[in-house]
């Protein structure tokens, strides 16, 4: 809707019920874009709150998916661009702490698959620049994805991946993949989903049934 805006207003915990900051000045949009309700926050260790979100009827050159970021210490906001000529709906952000790393990610409007980028935390501004990598891609069918699931952060280890999740509107299911870890940024090797001894072809499960037997999922596939 033309006019909209982003809002954010805090409250403390030692503050009276009826207290509350308002910061949504400081989530101003440059240019001509508006605010949507496709918005994803996190946080990190240090209290800094990081807002992704989806913008519309944003100008040429304008940001389509901003990240916003508050700065604990001071409450200071900061604006960084992540996608200008592409845009995402279904906007998610995740941190990976203990990598010191930091994922957007979203659904392309045009090409309809999942997309990703990754950058160190401290380093967002380099988010503009950084070519999107694929998170979730047609498999053998003309498979387009919606609505984004992702734990907002993982303090579980280096090694440890956060499990994305998406709709395949085409299928009806939901497909996963995984992100970071010490093998690096990206998803890792696609390997099979197993059923007990049963193994199905990955992100391609498509068997109609109801199993009590032990599940070993591999990196990636389609839950049905």
């Amino acid at each position: 809707v033309s006019g909209s805006v982003f809002g954010f207003i805090k409250h403390k915990d030692t503050d009276a019920d009826n207290v509350w900051t308002d910061e949504s000045a400081s989530l101003t949009l440059a240019g001509s874009g508006n605010a949507t309700n496709e918005i994803s926050l996190t946080v990190d260790n240090a209290n800094n709150l990081f807002l992704f979100t989806q913008n519309l009827n944003a100008g040429s050159g304008e940001a389509n998916n901003t990240l916003f970021k508050r700065n604990a210490s001071n409450g200071a906001w900061q604006a960084f661009s992540v996608n200008t000529s592409a845009a995402w709906m279904s906007p998610a952000v995740a941190l990976h702490p203990n990598n010191n790393a930091l994922h957007v990610m979203g659904i392309n409007l045009t090409t309809l698959q999942g997309e990703y980028k990754s950058c160190a935390v401290g380093n967002e501004s380099s988010l503009a620049n950084a070519a999107a990598s694929i998170l979730f891609s047609e498999g053998t069918g003309n498979d387009d994805f919606a609505d984004l699931s992702v734990p907002s952060s993982s303090n579980f280890g280096a090694a440890t991946t956060l499990m994305v999740c998406v709709d395949n509107t085409q299928t009806n299911d939901i497909w996963f993949n995984e992100l970071g870890g010490s093998g690096g940024g990206g998803p890792p090797p696609v390997g099979a989903v197993t059923v007990g001894n049963i193994s199905l072809s990955t992100s391609e499960a498509n068997t109609n049934a109801s199993y009590t037997i032990p599940l070993t999922l591999g990196s990636s596939g389609a839950l049905v």
